[in-house]
């Protein structure tokens, strides 16, 4: 055996012993659950999968009512008073709209709130939202819109001392006036990766003891007319939501986002023309309509899989349509990626 094939031999075997470390090391972290660069592949990849499959027509219930340019130019700077709201809810309400759902904050008392207060009671179909805070202790106190609004049925909850849920240490919510007339509180609050591309919805957020969903599946199971007491909440697994949908989540109470495509990928009207009466009533009879802004400057940027720049408002949308059209996406699990690390 010449010298130069016992060295190739030592080589190869060092190799493979190299790549078995690796394997092992990343194998472990897969079981143990470590942060680790698995995580950042794994969202590289998920972003480029959803590239690849291109962009899926949304369903037509949902409309984005938009505080866009327009809007601001119509009705002047933001924010609006309470009263041009009630105008923009009574609009929809008499156009047939089957929810209104917003993604702002009215938090702060204002001289029309009892007016505000009167339109949502009219319209009886109104969702409005709850911030929470993760570093302070700070907000509203405990009422019963506040406290009706979580979770109330469980599955295993045990599994919560391993995996103990994302919490909150303090609540942004509406003006009373406003939290006594609402059909229903989530919260919209989000969280990027740490490369700032948001992948995950937070099904799930505690705060003193209570578990609390998000205003996309609080808006999703009212659409489909399913009862509070038939949402439960299995621990580190997902969400039953009546009987024919289950959202699977992560250990923590998280759902991966299933992207219908880039930025207006949703129907979008101008709240302005919505309160001037240029929209035709059958672009919102039976809708989902989402109220939010899309302004340069006065909405949150996110950045997707998609887009570099998607408003706030538009997740909602994708998140609320996905979870009427059953349409989610799960976690391999973990002995599927061991094989796949291994190949």
């Amino acid at each position: 055996m010449s010298l130069l094939s016992v060295d190739r031999s030592s080589k190869t075997k060092v190799i493979f012993i190299i790549g078995l470390l690796i394997v092992a090391v990343m194998a472990a972290l897969m079981i143990t659950k470590t942060v680790s660069p698995i995580e950042r592949l794994e969202g590289m990849i998920y972003d480029i999968r959803l590239r690849l499959a291109g962009t899926t027509k949304p369903p037509d219930t949902i409309v984005i009512a938009a505080i866009d340019e327009r809007s601001i130019e119509k009705l002047g700077r933001w924010p609006w008073g309470r009263d041009t709201i009630a105008r923009l809810i009574t609009k929809l309400s008499d156009a047939g709209a089957e929810l209104i759902v917003f993604d702002i904050f009215m938090s702060e008392q204002e001289e029309h709130d009892p007016v505000l207060a009167k339109a949502v009671r009219e319209a009886s179909n109104v969702l409005v939202p709850l911030v929470f805070y993760f570093d302070r202790a700070t907000g509203t106190a405990y009422n019963e819109a506040l406290t009706n609004s979580a979770f109330h049925a469980f599955k295993n909850p045990e599994k919560f001392r391993s995996y103990a849920p994302i919490s909150a240490k303090g609540v942004l919510a509406p003006v009373p006036e406003l939290m006594q007339e609402t059909m229903n509180l989530g919260h919209i609050n989000m969280r990027s990766d740490d490369d700032g591309v948001l992948r995950w919805e937070l099904a799930a957020v505690e705060y003193k003891g209570y578990l609390y969903p998000s205003l996309d599946l609080q808006t999703a199971a009212v659409y489909l007319a399913i009862p509070h007491q038939k949402i439960v909440l299995h621990a580190t697994e997902g969400i039953q939501l009546g009987s024919k949908r289950f959202i699977p989540t992560d250990e923590y109470g998280r759902t991966l986002i299933h992207y219908y495509g880039p930025s207006e990928t949703f129907k979008t009207l101008s709240v302005a023309d919505i309160i001037e009466g240029k929209i035709d009533p059958q672009q919102i009879q039976g809708k989902i309509v989402l109220i939010g802004a899309t302004a340069l400057g006065i909405y949150d940027l996110r950045v997707t899989p998609f887009s570099e720049v998607m408003a706030g408002v538009e997740k909602h949308a994708i998140v609320i349509a996905s979870t009427i059209d059953n349409r989610f996406l799960k976690n391999a699990e973990v002995s599927l990626n061991i094989v796949v690390l291994i190949i």
